[in-house]
């Protein structure tokens, strides 16, 4: 160890770097086990001969560390930015994928709880809309329609509701009879205007009239009437599925779908 300080005190800095890394290696060894005396000799032979080649390592001259500059930080963020995009398929173009069942689960319930109100659902709707399937859009929309009647004014200007038209409209042909229902009631209800979307359920919901509840019925005429749609095919095929199921119908739903 004198030895090691004596050789420091006039050696180089890159020396001085060498003699400490090989004196903890020397340490290390003979702290984790006891050494042989085959190795004290390559051990003294290391120590006392060695310092010619450590003097020529010394010499060398030392790499220049790589510095990385600002622009090279920049685009390693667009990068990592862009494989996000890719991974939501918002970049290329194709629609982006629906969480799994369990994480929808979840969602659900969140959006129909207790607690839920008109800027939670649209908040949650902001961050994970693109990734709920259509049974959780259609309840989105149904329960900010219903939780903002009294604020119709507030939610008609809100951006995330054509937002939420768009995603509705996207996944037109996956929402089943009551999905169709709400989405039109809810729309109309919130006074969203969103022609589209109503075109392509009046487009999408004859086929599946004879599946409606008469409370679905009475929903979607009273929607498409509110909303000042035209559709005369899709209020036709409602007078159709509904004339021969009339004693289901009761006093409210003959009143909406009257109206």
């Amino acid at each position: 160890e004198r030895g090691f300080c004596a050789w420091g005190k006039v050696c180089h800095v890159r020396e001085k770097t060498v003699l400490r890394e090989m004196w903890r290696s020397l340490t290390w060894r003979k702290r984790s086990s006891p050494p042989s005396r085959l190795e004290h000799g390559r051990r003294d032979e290391r120590f006392e001969g060695g310092r010619d080649q450590r003097r020529e390592h010394a010499s060398r001259p030392l790499a220049a560390s790589p510095r990385r500059s600002r622009r090279d930080g920049d685009e390693r963020r667009a990068r990592s930015r862009s494989r996000s995009r890719d991974r939501d398929g918002s970049r290329k173009g194709s629609p982006p994928q629906e969480a799994p069942m369990r994480q929808q689960i979840a969602w659900g319930k969140q959006i129909a709880g207790r607690d839920a109100t008109v800027q939670s659902n649209l908040r949650l709707f902001e961050t994970h809309g693109r990734h709920f399937n259509a049974r959780n859009l259609s309840t989105t929309a149904h329960r900010v329609a219903k939780l903002g009647t009294k604020r119709k004014e507030r939610v008609m200007n809100d951006s995330r509701m054509r937002d939420l038209a768009a995603f509705c409209l996207r996944r037109v042909s996956d929402h089943d009879t009551q999905g169709l229902a709400n989405v039109a009631w809810a729309f109309a209800t919130a006074r969203v205007e969103a022609p589209e979307l109503f075109d392509a359920i009046a487009a999408t919901a004859p086929p599946q009239l004879g599946k409606f509840t008469s409370q679905q019925l009475a929903n979607t005429a009273w929607a498409f009437a509110t909303a000042r749609v035209k559709a005369p095919e899709l209020f036709d095929a409602v007078a159709r599925a509904a004339a021969p199921r009339l004693g289901e119908f009761n006093s409210q739903d003959i009143a909406t779908t009257a109206w």
